[in-house]
């Protein structure tokens, strides 16, 4: 039996998008209030902002329309330390030894999807404040490092790579949920269609 351990940080991310009529009452707030585009929708203290100026319904959290939002929290690709332990004994291992399935999702791709529809997205989330741990069993007699596959997301939308998967020798590791976490919001990115 071995454990994999990953200790990183992780984060979760949501991205607001905006399509037509919706575009131009921000647009005429922004010129009203003389704010650039880009600042309109700044996370989730923008919430109650948006609601009263383009849309009522409005839910941050489950609002992005034709994008890619992370739907879960996610351990964070860089910095990111992988422990395996195996007869009571721990050994660290290099990202660079284990193999990494990347697959992206690209920001020129949505805007070709939404070409002429004059569509504008913010992207906001947050990463943890501390580094976290996930723990994965294998039942195995030996660890070979080339057998470690994590599958790895980069969404152009987010900051950071997150990893969305881990196998060892084609087994699917019990991806466990993570506690809500404790961490800060980063900077929101702005993205328009045209």
């Amino acid at each position: 039996m071995i454990k994999v351990r990953l200790l990183t940080r992780h984060m979760t991310g949501w991205i607001a998008e905006f399509s037509g009529d919706e575009v131009k009452k921000i647009q005429e707030y922004c010129l009203k209030e003389d704010e650039e585009i880009r600042y309109f929708f700044g996370g989730p203290n923008e919430e109650e902002l948006v609601q009263e100026e383009v849309n009522e319904n409005f839910d941050m959290y489950s609002y992005y329309g034709s994008s890619s939002p992370m739907e879960y929290s996610y351990p964070i690709l860089e910095d990111c330390e992988i422990i395996i332990e195996q007869n009571g004994k721990e050994k660290n291992i290099s990202i660079d030894d284990v193999t990494i399935q990347e697959d992206k999702i690209s920001v020129e791709e949505w805007k070709e999807n939404n070409k002429g529809k004059d569509t504008i997205a913010y992207s906001f989330g947050y990463k943890s404040d501390e580094i976290l741990e996930m723990e994965f069993e294998f039942d195995v007699e030996e660890f070979d490092a080339s057998k470690l596959t994590l599958s790895v997301e980069y969404n152009e939308f987010f900051p950071n790579k997150y990893i969305i998967d881990l196998q060892y020798d084609d087994m699917d590791g019990d991806w466990e949920d993570v506690d809500d976490f404790e961490g800060e919001y980063y900077d929101t990115e702005y993205f328009e269609s045209k």
